[in-house]
């Protein structure tokens, strides 16, 4: 499994969560890259000068998350919660078979979305002004 993304299973109470770990070389750099297209003229100019301000955050990673697994996966969505942070994306299920496969195939959702990084840009490129960014709920 890619270290940037892991899977735990708490016993009390019983949930499955997944974590997807923002600050790690190749999610961090794939980051820059999307906030670079998404960015408006004065996000760009910040993005030049202040490249690390330009990272993808938890909350970022969510809003993508969310509206490519509608669009994608729906069938991982149901019963799922989500708790972004600065520099981590965790969804979370309560236990059972069902909820671990959902889990399961979210692992690898993430995985492919992040080793099919040109896939990826396309898709921010063609979609990114549909998307909700953090950056728009300011």
């Amino acid at each position: 499994m890619a270290d940037y993304v892991k899977k735990v299973i708490t016993e009390n109470p019983k949930s499955i969560s997944i974590c997807f770990f923002i600050e790690q070389n190749i999610v961090m750099e794939i980051g820059k890259k999307i906030k670079k297209s998404v960015s408006n003229t004065f996000g760009k100019i910040i993005t030049r000068l202040l490249p690390n301000i330009a990272l993808m955050n938890g909350y970022d990673w969510e809003a993508f998350l969310n509206y490519y697994l509608q669009k994608n996966h729906p069938d991982v969505l149901p019963n799922m919660e989500t708790d972004p942070e600065e520099g981590m994306y965790v969804a979370f299920y309560s236990f059972s078979t069902e909820n671990e496969k959902r889990a399961d195939k979210l692992i690898n959702i993430i995985i492919e979305v992040m080793e099919n990084e040109s896939a990826l840009l396309e898709k921010i490129k063609t979609d990114g002004k549909l998307i909700k960014w953090n950056q728009d709920l300011k």
